[in-house]
């Protein structure tokens, strides 16, 4: 079997560029270093180098205030009013295990009704335009486009609702996380 002058000359370019490429244009490591240490040396000015001495001085961030954890002593309590020690008191002792799963619980639930909403309202959306397209009577096209644009508007209305609330969800996370709450009391 014989090859044909088009693949044997693709094959003799192969191997000479193969071998091209390995001998002609490697530069070793050593030679690369020179040339960027010559090049240094060429620089007129080098750039500018900021150092921890050229920047303002900044204070320090004030202390979060965040309950201590359960292995910290007991915080002196701060010079408050009675009234609002007692509310704030009250407040802990309804925030317990049932409190954190209810919350977390009835958003999620309310997020995934809102996800569910705009599944739902996107379909009528897609119908109505479909419905829109085939339509020939200018006053039905009307009144679909009506429809049409109240649905799109109350998506966009669900769509603010659902981030409105997933910030709420990742705030109560980020509180519990604060405020050292088991992770187990935030889960399904």
């Amino acid at each position: 079997m014989t090859m044909s002058a088009g693949p044997r000359r693709w094959s003799a370019a192969a191997v000479v560029c193969v071998l091209l490429g390995a001998t002609g244009w490697a530069q070793s490591l050593g030679e690369l270093a020179r040339r960027e240490a010559e090049r240094r040396r060429a620089i007129e000015k080098p750039g500018r180098v900021y150092t921890n001495d050229d920047l303002e001085p900044t204070p320090p961030p004030a202390a979060p205030a965040a309950s201590p954890g359960p292995t910290a002593p007991p915080a002196a309590p701060a010079p408050a009013p009675a009234v609002a020690t007692e509310v704030s008191a009250e407040e802990e002792e309804d925030r317990g295990e049932d409190w954190w799963r209810e919350r977390i619980a009835t958003l999620r639930r309310d997020l995934e009704r809102a996800v569910l909403l705009q599944d739902a309202l996107q379909s009528r959306i897609n119908a109505l335009t479909t419905d829109f397209t085939n339509r020939d009577d200018p006053a039905a096209r009307e009144l679909i486009a009506a429809d049409r644009r109240r649905a799109i508007d109350e998506l966009d209305r669900l769509f603010d609702e659902a981030r409105d609330l997933e910030q709420q969800v990742a705030d109560l996370e980020e509180e519990a996380r604060r405020d050292a709450i088991p992770p187990g009391w935030l889960r399904p």
